[in-house]
């Protein structure tokens, strides 16, 4: 029974394989993907078929080749199954970079005989398109990140045309190309210039008509070469404005600014822009913003026109194509790499066969993994609305994630029992290609199978496909709303249980991109060049092991995380972030060195200070001594290969000369905290920050008191290493007490006036603590100094601030920094907002991050945009320390787009009606949900869209939470006040209050059935009492939102000398 087959279009001759099972109702419809046609099922011709899809390809390419009479060439290529292997394998370990693989057959286009270039040789030809260009800059970069600098953003989405894009192009690249053409004839007399750019061009608009111009005699010979020269006039001159118009009706029909009409065409662009920046050294960089709603384009011929465009322009141009989603960024590479123009300037145009996107070029965040890849392909290969992904849906919908075959032949949309059988099987085979479910998992209850991380994901991504803003309840009833973006895992794919383990492997753990937001949420809360924990809800990662990373190179911060469980795993992981090609090739740098610091200098005069006092392991090996940065590198990276070995070895139950597994360890943690000391203080050197971020999950289930005190320890040791007194290693000259490593030891001269030195870098510690997060604090304080500090050690230390809860000011800095990325500005009511109401500003990153889109125009945030944040949370990421139903009714009323009632409430939060009746008024008391004769409402504005009233939609009237006002100028303040020190009393042991001493609004509060959280935590954050510097320090209205961080003082507590104490010292009276 053939289960694919080869089809063409009537409209392009196009040929491509579609499913084709028997007995399975096929889709109404098929596109061709070359020219867009839609074509009926009944009337498409079957020419040929196949059981595997790989066998389907494989006729397809015999058919073209056959039709293009090149079968001895096509006999001569391997099956397309083999050439799969070889392509997978080759991208393995592929340099940072948008990849792409050329030769013959990659794809139909090779099969016209007269194009083909027989000087590329019998070996494929791997190239980067960065590799193509004339200069080191630019090129076609598929990315995630944002460049730190750029001439001008363009977006293309479903209202995107080729000529609009070409507009927007030159409105922002107008400047950039009129220097390239000063640059190129600048100095030289007309003809000679024009000379220059006719041999540059390939102008094929005609030659200028003398009679037909006032001006012609000024202008020399074709339209193009002509018209460009202007550029090099004053930029208000009319010559000048004339040429960029000329510039913008390039691929017109007419042509307007000179008065000449011809048919043109969008080859013109390539024709004469491409060569034109090519030739320049001056290489300009432009951000491209490619929404997912750009599939949606009608015409797939418009859409290819447009990848082409900006595959000419990346010649001279540094191209920035920025996606918010790795799969996106997945599919947008596979769907038209036919279209990415990589030829010479002599008009071979090899075809390119395929992306490697796995790794991002630019930015060090490599995309995150094979789930990515997987999803992506199965995208690809998948009817997203047919039966396969259907079965998938079921399977996801089961408790567990987990379904057992006999569910699933039940409930298949057959009569015939074998009919469901076969068909089941078919969608679970396909669906295994693709990595999305598990193989068949044996039980005592039968057969089952399970959904696998990528399959998660796909659902995710079939329900964001084709979204500007999403509407809020796809934000309820999402399946896998994590606490941190990450997709949610079955049981049995846990620790434990069977089946595929996110311990153990059958690779190494590859360094995976942190997302944005988390390292967002980071940097606010953490205190510079200290430590903070935050409490909120995360959760596991696929890869236990995986170390993973973000460099923001606007300011210069290199953040490494990983999720933590002991501390040799967690220092493996960092050591493999920091150490590895990427920071070495981008980071460690010879111009970044020279330009912060002595470090060259000190390599090749006086290495010894570096290894002696800096404490750089590995520059000496014996008498051999390096004496450059790029072997400085090798042999970190050498040391980074054994420590991966070791930890391999390890896991077989190998521990080479060591006695126990104990001991060896204790060795992979020795090697792998003296690449991240040698790392870190390099980083240092060479003008970069780090951010150690470090996630523990399993915080509450899975940490004694003795791991604990262990990652504490790691904590305290990590960062003496990491600090410095001048030159000197703090570690070194407080607590290592080893004299064979004392006796190399450098003496530090202490300046008595600033006796304290500098922790590189800062901490931030992910985990749901629960109520252990002050005792875990309380261990990391009194791990500062990790050892005892010995004796005749110098009078120095580090100030550490320790950090348990994060301020107003830094959520309005986390807001910034988000809100800044959509086009927003942050407001006071926003800021109290989300402080009050989302548990940590891990959630509200990521919140922001899965709820809004870019807008087009920059304007403040409105409160329905708040209502969206909130919304797209899990209930676990709301509400510090409230019971599940207060947190579930908030994040279910903030789903709602209209009023319900106390039934319909219950339901759509999952809570028992009682429940909710118990504990509903104290969110209406606080007058953050309110309650109608028609039901109840979170006090933030609906979306509606249709008003019957006359009055202006909601989403334009900011509606805010009770008190909830500009805290700076608003009175508001004082009743909140009021009503927190009255409920503080009341609720507390000296309470209750008497009704005459209730003072202004101070009764509000008196009748809560739950008090404490929104006493403590929430209301205090909500009605932004500390804004105020009348309530800044008062503990009775501020709570936990008065923030005290606590300083510690690594080593000794040295007595700071005032100026004239320290520069008289010693002097005799």
């Amino acid at each position: 029974m053939s289960r694919f087959a080869v089809v063409g279009c009537a409209e392009c001759t196009e040929h491509w394989v579609i499913e084709d099972v028997v007995g399975v109702r096929p889709a109404d419809q098929h596109e061709c993907p070359q020219c867009g046609t839609r074509h009926t099922d009944e009337r498409l011709r079957r020419k040929a078929r196949a059981e595997t899809w790989v066998d389907a390809v494989e006729k397809r390419s015999a058919l073209l080749a056959k039709k293009r009479s090149a079968d001895d060439e096509f006999a001569d290529v391997d099956h397309y199954a083999v050439l799969e292997d070889e392509w997978n394998r080759d991208l393995v370990d592929n340099r940072l970079g948008v990849q792409v693989v050329t030769g013959e057959f990659s794809n139909d286009h090779h099969l016209d005989g007269d194009e083909m270039d027989e000087a590329a040789g019998d070996e494929p030809d791997y190239r980067s398109l960065g590799d193509l260009r004339h200069d080191g800059d630019s090129g076609l970069w598929l990315v995630q990140q944002y460049p730190a600098e750029s001439s001008g953003t363009v977006r293309l989405n479903e209202d995107s045309r080729p000529g609009g894009l070409w507009q927007r192009l030159v409105d922002v690249l107008q400047e950039d190309i009129a220097l390239v053409v000063r640059e190129l004839v600048g100095g030289t007399g007309d003809g000679v210039a024009w000379q220059m750019l006719e041999a540059i061009v390939d102008d094929q608009l005609g030659m200028v008509d003398k009679d037909a111009l006032e001006d012609a005699e000024n202008l020399h010979g074709s339209i193009a070469t002509s018209t460009l020269l202007s550029l090099c006039k004053d930029v208000g001159s009319e010559q000048h404005q004339q040429a960029v118009e000329f510039l913008s009706s390039l691929g017109d029909t007419d042509f307007g600014p000179l008065g000449i009409g011809f048919n043109g065409e969008i080859e013109d662009i390539r024709r004469i822009v491409k060569p034109l920046l090519s030739a320049s050294v001056h290489t300009p960089t432009i951000t491209v913003r490619i929404d997912e709603s750009f599939r949606e384009i009608d015409h797939a011929d418009q859409r290819r026109r447009m990848v082409q465009l900006l595959s000419w322009l990346g010649h001279g141009v540094d191209v920035r194509v920025v996606f918010e989603s790795p799969i996106w960024m997945r599919r947008f590479a596979w769907t038209y790499d036919p279209e990415i123009d990589i030829d010479e300037l002599d008009g071979n145009v090899p075809d390119v066969a395929a992306f490697d996107v796995s790794q991002q070029c630019n930015t060090g965040q490599r995309a995150s993994g094979a789930v990515e890849d997987h999803v992506a392909a199965a995208l690809e290969a998948l009817e997203t609305d047919g039966e396969v992904v259907e079965t998938l849906e079921r399977i996801g919908a089961e408790s567990g994630q987990t379904a057992s075959y006999e569910a699933l032949y039940r409930v298949a949309p057959y009569d015939d029992p074998n009919q469901s059988r076969n068909n089941v099987a078919y969608h679970l085979r396909q669906l295994r290609e693709h990595e999305l479910v598990t193989d068949r998992i044996g039980t005592s209850d039968g057969s089952k199978v399970a959904i696998r991380p990528a399959g998660v994901r796909l659902l995710e991504e079939i329900g964001r496909f084709g979204t500007q803003q999403k509407p809020l309840q796809n934000f309820v009833s999402r399946a896998g709303k994590s606490g941190d973006n990450l997709e949610s895992r079955p049981a049995h794919t846990r620790e434990g249980g069977t089946g595929w383990s996110r311990d153990r492997l059958p690779a190494l753990h590859t360094i995976q991109p942190l997302p944005r937001s988390t390292y967002q949420a980071a940097v606010a809360t953490t205190p510079e060049n200290g430590i903070t924990t935050v409490d909120a809800a995360i959760t596991e990662w696929d890869d236990r092991a995986a170390p993973y990373r973000y460099m923001d190179w606007e300011e210069n911060r290199l953040a490494v995380a990983a999720e933590v469980d002991n501390p040799m795993q967690w220092a493996v992981c960092t050591a493999r972030s920091l150490g590895d090609a990427f920071v070495w090739d981008n980071l460690l740098t010879e111009d970044r060195f020279d330009e912060n610091s002595d470090f060259r200098r000190l390599l090749q005069e006086a290495p010894a200070i570096l290894q002696n006092s800096a404490c750089l392991g590995w520059i000496a090996d014996g008498d051999d001594i390096v004496d450059n940065v790029e072997e400085f590198g090798n042999r970190i990276q050498s040391v980074l290969e054994d420590i991966c070995e070791m930890t391999r070895d390890m896991t077989h139950g190998e521990y080479r000369e060591y006695d126990s597994r104990t001991a060896f360890r204790t060795q992979i943690l020795t090697e792998s905290l003296g690449v991240i000391g040698v790392m870190t203080r390099l980083l240092d050197f060479a003008g970069v920050d780090v951010l150690r971020i470090g996630r523990m999950p399993r915080f509450k289930s899975d940490f004694d008191e003795e791991k604990l005190s262990s990652i504490a320890k790691f904590v305290g040791i990590n960062s003496a290493i990491g600090s410095t007194y001048g030159m000197a290693s703090v570690f070194r000259q407080l607590f290592e007490d080893r004299d064979e490593v004392l006796r190399w030891s450098m003496d530090v001269d202490v300046d008595a006036a600033e006796p304290f030195g500098e922790l590189i870098g800062s901490w931030c510690l992910f985990a749901d603590y629960g109520d252990r997060q002050a005792v875990f604090a309380e261990k990391l304080r009194s791990n500062v100094s990790p050892k005892k500090i010995r004796d005749g050690a110098p009078e120095i230390g580090v100030r550490v601030s320790v950090q348990t809860s994060t301020s107003r000011a830094q959520y309005q800095d986390l807001l910034d920094s988000v809100l800044r990325e959509k086009n927003l500005i942050t407001t006071p009511e926003a800021v109290s907002v989300l402080h009050g109401l989302c548990r940590s500003p891990l959630a509200i990153a990521n919140g922001v991050a899965r709820a809004l889109e870019p807008e087009d125009k920059t304007r403040h945030i409105r409160s329905v945009e708040l209502r969206r944040i909130i919304a797209a949370l899990s209930s676990e990421q709301v509400l510090r320390d409230a019971s599940s139903t207060p947190r579930k009714a908030l994040v279910a009323l903030a789903g709602s787009d209209e009023l319900v009632n106390q039934t319909e409430l219950a339901e759509r939060a999952g809570v028992s009606a009682r429940s909710l009746r118990d504990h509903l008024p104290d969110l209406i008391d606080a007058g953050i949900v309110a309650m109608t004769d028609a039901g109840y409402r979170l006090q933030l504005s609906f979306e509606e869209t249709n008003q019957d009233d006359r009055n202006l939609p909601e989403r334009y009237r900011d509606i805010y939470p009770m008190w909830v006002s500009d805290p700076t100028v608003s009175n508001n303040v004082h009743a909140a006040a009021g009503a927190l020190r009255t409920a503080r009393t009341h609720h507390g042991p000296d309470g209750p209050v008497p009704p005459d001493d209730v003072g202004f609004a101070g009764d509000v509060l008196l009748e809560l059935t739950e008090p404490w959280p929104l006493i403590e935590e929430i209301l205090p954050a909500l009605w932004a009492v500390t804004a105020r510097d009348l309530y800044r320090q008062d503990a009775a209205v501020a709570g936990a939102a008065l923030i005290e961080p606590e300083v510690e003082v690594m080593g000794k507590r040295p007595r700071q000398l005032s100026l004239h104490e320290a520069t008289t010292r010693g002097t005799p009276t």
